[in-house]
């Protein structure tokens, strides 16, 4: 496609970080869609791009990883629902076992399953690194978990 006007519009990619999650699975994933260009598009041209990521958390409160830096997610998860991304990606890491803890946090678990069975009725592709689902165990909501022995 050589004109903006036979571009397709740009595919907003969100990935929902948390306390925990793996750095490789976050910016591994985003990399792949930020250096993305449209043919015939230089990777130092301005915009528009095929690609816009935007990081997603409870809160836009700064968000560790599990061994390494810090971010400062764009939007809160009401935000991201009220607005979806065409793609939500979720990453694994040790953060998501406690994530799902529901003996610690039943409100909190209960609250993260009902926001993804939400995304998953909004956004267009729902994918994960590293990370796996268990539709034998809870085949009506999106979430993932740890492996069974049946797997």
């Amino acid at each position: 496609m050589s004109g903006d006007d036979k571009r397709p519009p740009t595919c907003w990619v969100g990935i929902l970080v948390f306390d925990g999650f793996e750095p490789i699975d976050v910016f591994g994933f985003a990399e792949a869609f930020s250096i993305a260009r449209y043919l015939g598009q230089g990777y130092a041209s301005p915009g528009p791009y095929p690609f816009c990521i935007t990081l997603i958390a409870r809160s836009v409160e700064s968000v560790r990883s599990i061994n390494g830096p810090a971010v400062l997610p764009d939007v809160d998860m009401q935000q991201a629902l009220a607005d979806p991304p065409d793609v939500l990606m979720i990453p694994g890491g040790g953060g998501v076992w406690p994530l799902l803890d529901d003996k610690t946090d039943p409100a909190g678990v209960a609250a993260l399953k009902d926001w993804v069975g939400a995304m998953d009725k909004k956004v267009k592709l729902m994918t994960s690194v590293c990370a796996e689902y268990d539709w034998h165990r809870d085949p009506q909501t999106p979430i993932f978990y740890p492996p069974t022995a049946a797997a």
